[in-house]
């Protein structure tokens, strides 16, 4: 199986929608599939194995997923033991031979219980369920551009259980960074696609239900919406996608879109973006000597709220830091001419050459307990070895404690509860001593 990409697609939505200038700028940087990408992608495929062959993930446990990266980055997948998915002709042999990058996965229990969570669920929505549907977004977006809707399950139109039909358009993730599935711009052009492509079987009002699963952070996230919704945020969508067709289309630099734009480490507007949250004057950089420290702004200078701007812009910051290092660091090996700045070899490791005479030459100086260390695995590598219904087991027998973290500070919009304030403290007591005054009357 080939994941085709085309120019603008679902995945990219929310760089492009606030970047115009992004897909110009990412054209000739490509960048290569990843290791959790590809681990990712292995997942995508046993549950698409569960949903076309009607098994459980369980049911594949030992066997290799084998995924592939060509020269033009498209990504595939190619089961090596399931006759099922080849196409019987070679043409996947001439996939594989023309690939650069290969992984092997082989199903254990951990992606077996990730995945099988997912397929339960889905499982429960009825209706007839479309694994990994190729859709075009065409209608939105321009010729060409097309989408792959994970999961798609569509409630008959006629005999559905509730008051509307309902459509499920689930999209599975296979990262530990939480991605809210609420006004998800991804999912709502795949449930356009998924409209699209089978518009016969949907009535005018049903609801589409668009789903998140990240079974590794255990969240499912849903939210639901119309389809006269969704047919309004593609007229939003076709403005946007056609200002990327400009050739020159503004670049706008900001968190969401620069975050994992391959064009970024050459991009000078982000340069500037960051260079402007830090107060970095660029010109003043351009002009004096590598050597000379750059002028920062005070703490006393800043007021809370560009404390706060600062702060949010963290990960933007260090990634422009982290850009900066690469392209030194290239420029070096290149051998452009680089002042103040060399290249060394950073502290090795240390690994016993020859491990048996190193233990015989330990056993006879120290006693058992010194030359070996043995201790349980934290219930963290517990976590990652056992099923996800294993590891629920412990904790519902009381084996493992949680311990609560240190106080962090994050955006206003993350979902976890909020720490209450030493001021709301006060005034909670002071609300609690104005009740008891009539408790305390003895004292008078």
């Amino acid at each position: 199986t080939v994941v085709r990409h085309s120019r603008l697609g679902g995945s990219g939505a929310h760089r492009y929608f606030r970047c115009a200038g992004a897909p110009n700028a990412e054209r000739y940087w490509t960048s290569d599939t990843g290791d959790d990408a590809a681990e990712g992608t292995a997942g995508h495929h046993l549950m698409e194995a569960c949903f076309v062959e009607n098994k459980n993930p369980a049911d594949y446990l030992g066997e290799e997923i084998v995924v592939w990266q060509d020269k033009k980055a498209e990504v595939g997948y190619n089961p090596s033991t399931w006759a099922d998915f080849f196409d019987g002709d070679g043409a996947q042999v001439a996939e594989l031979s023309n690939a650069y990058k290969t992984w092997n996965f082989r199903v254990d229990t951990k992606m077996a219980g990730y995945i099988g969570s997912v397929v339960e669920d889905v499982r429960e929505f009825p209706g007839d369920l479309f694994a990994e549907q190729e859709v075009s977004l065409a209608a939105w977006l321009g010729d060409g551009e097309i989408g792959n809707a994970d999961i798609t399950v569509i409630e008959d139109n006629v005999f559905f259980e509730g008051e509307v039909q309902r459509v499920l358009v689930a999209d599975l993730k296979y990262g530990f960074v939480q991605v809210d599935v609420k006004d998800n711009e991804q999912l709502m052009l795949y449930a356009l696609g998924v409209w699209d492509k089978f518009k016969d079987r949907i009535n005018d009002d049903a609801e589409f239900v668009l789903r998140i699963y990240q079974p590794r952070i255990n969240y499912r996230g849903e939210w639901a919406v119309s389809l006269n919704d969704l047919l309004k945020f593609g007229e939003r969508a076709s403005v946007l996608a056609e200002a990327t067709r400009d050739p020159k289309a503004k670049r706008t630099a900001g968190e969401v879109q620069c975050a994992r734009c391959d064009a970024r480490p050459r991009c000078p507007e982000y340069t500037w973006w960051v260079s402007d949250i830090m107060k970095i004057d660029i010109k003043e950089v351009e002009e004096g000597k590598p050597e000379d420290e750059i002028s920062l702004p005070s703490m006393e200078s800043l007021s809370v709220e560009a404390k706060a701007r600062i702060f949010l812009s963290k990960k933007a910051i260090t990634n422009w830091l982290s850009d900066i290092e690469t392209s030194l660091s290239e420029d070096y090996d290149a051998g452009v001419p680089i002042p103040a700045v060399k290249k060394v070899y950073g502290r090795g490791g240390r690994d016993w050459a020859d491990l048996p005479k190193a233990e015989t030459f330990l056993r006879q100086r120290l006693n058992v307990d010194e030359a070996y260390k043995k201790t349980l695995i934290t219930p963290a590598q517990a976590e990652d070895l056992l099923s996800p219904k294993v590891y629920q087991k412990m904790l519902n027998e009381g084996l493992v404690r949680q311990f609560q973290g240190k106080p962090v500070l994050v955006a206003a919009s993350d979902n976890r509860p909020e720490i209450e304030r030493i001021d709301d403290m006060f005034d909670d007591l002071d609300g609690d001593a104005a009740g008891s005054e009539d408790e305390l009357d003895f004292l008078n």
